[in-house]
């Protein structure tokens, strides 16, 4: 295994813990994220009724194959054209003026320019993870993805107790 495999599987693994936190998210509030994606221009109808449960599930699934690596050069793909998509809807409704929600997941963030960089940077990561020629086993794989989700589960506990360290006398 040569560090650039590692790098490439770490890569893989952190967008794909990203893609099974926003697919979790959606789908603790099923209806909220259904309505701040039914707000996009462009797609909003498409994701309306059944399309919406399958984006979620979609997300998981390529979460969870970005994480254990199962044809991870393809997988890659499709996520870096997915996120390549949400770029896209989002600039769009950007250029037309609209600013709403984002729906990315269980921290919905309004729409911006930021956000477009975010996926698209995503994008470029995932296409040079796919070109690495040399992967990592399933157990590497598994062991970098159950550490990226550890780093996840312990960054929201720190932001939670930053927030409760850090809250104003009356906000509750």
């Amino acid at each position: 295994m040569t560090l650039a495999a590692l790098l490439a599987a770490v890569a893989q693994a952190g967008i794909g813990v990203w893609f099974l936190a926003a697919a979790i998210g959606k789908a603790m509030d099923l209806h909220a994220a259904r309505e701040a994606a039914e707000k996009y221009t462009v797609l909003g109808r498409v994701v309306s009724g059944l399309g919406f449960p399958i984006l979620v599930l979609a997300e998981a699934a390529i979460g969870a194959g970005l994480v254990v690596g199962v044809g991870s050069q393809q997988v890659a793909a499709i996520a870096a054209a997915m996120l390549t998509m949400y770029a896209v809807v989002m600039a769009v409704d950007l250029a037309r003026g609209l600013r709403h929600e984002c729906g990315c997941g269980s921290r919905s963030l309004p729409i911006s320019w930021r956000l477009v960089a975010r996926n698209l940077a995503a994008v470029g990561i995932l296409v040079a993870s796919a070109l690495w020629p040399q992967p990592l086993d399933l157990s590497g794989r598994l062991v970098v993805g159950l550490a990226l989700m550890s780093c996840w589960i312990l960054s929201l506990e720190l932001r939670s107790a930053r927030s409760v360290v850090w809250a104003e006398p009356g906000d509750g």
